[in-house]
């Protein structure tokens, strides 16, 4: 039904993508031409502008250390890959977050530490979300594993300094919505009650 291939064509098309509209089989000779006229108009482009700004808005303001370091590493083509290909489920900030974690997790050209970093700040998310609920059940707990000191590598992202070694032993960081500060990181084999690397989520 052609139907179904003019809908899709007109969702990719507002998203900035063009996959639906050129493998559309199903479209009749009118409709094609309508695409066409619809993809070089002024109302097209604003309606994408909008779209991807607030996608982008989301993004950034809930993974803004993820989005750094793809920037860093030479990968805001992933970024642009996501919002124009990625279909928009969404308007809620903390399920885009979800989204593009997945996204980056299924991601050929997006290395361990990004992987790592957007799982930080996705459960950092769902943890203040629980806390700031003041429930004590249900609780949410994470452990990761980062191959750099994450406290230098969250400082390096967020002043524009360079980017921390790898470090032999790795660090493993605990995202809980118990904790005060919502998460606690210790050099492995070496648990601390009292971390120094706390200090960047009471900020």
């Amino acid at each position: 039904m052609s139907l179904l291939d003019v809908q899709r064509s007109l969702v990719g098309l507002t998203r900035g993508s063009m996959g639906a509209y050129e493998n559309a089989l199903q479209l009749t000779p009118g409709e094609q031409e309508w695409l066409t006229q619809i993809l070089d108009s002024k109302g097209l482009q604003v309606t994408q502008q909008i779209q991807q700004w607030w996608r982008m808005s989301r993004v950034c303001s809930t993974a803004p250390l993820t989005i750094e370091l793809l920037k860093r590493t030479g990968l805001t083509d992933v970024i642009v890959e996501y919002i124009t290909n990625q279909p928009v489920r969404t308007l809620f900030f903390a399920a885009e977050l979800e989204q593009f974690k997945q996204f980056l997790e299924n991601h050929a050209q997006v290395d361990t530490t990004t992987k790592t970093l957007i799982a930080f700040e996705a459960g950092i998310k769902s943890a203040s979300q629980l806390a700031s609920a003041n429930l004590t059940t249900p609780t949410f707990s994470l452990s990761l594993k980062f191959e750099q000191n994450p406290l230098e590598l969250f400082t390096a992202l967020l002043t524009g300094t360079p980017l921390p070694s790898a470090d032999s032993q790795g660090f493993q960081l605990v995202v809980d919505s118990t904790l005060e500060t919502l998460w606690r990181c210790y050099r492995n084999g070496a648990i601390s009650t009292h971390s120094p690397y706390e200090q960047v989520a009471a900020r």
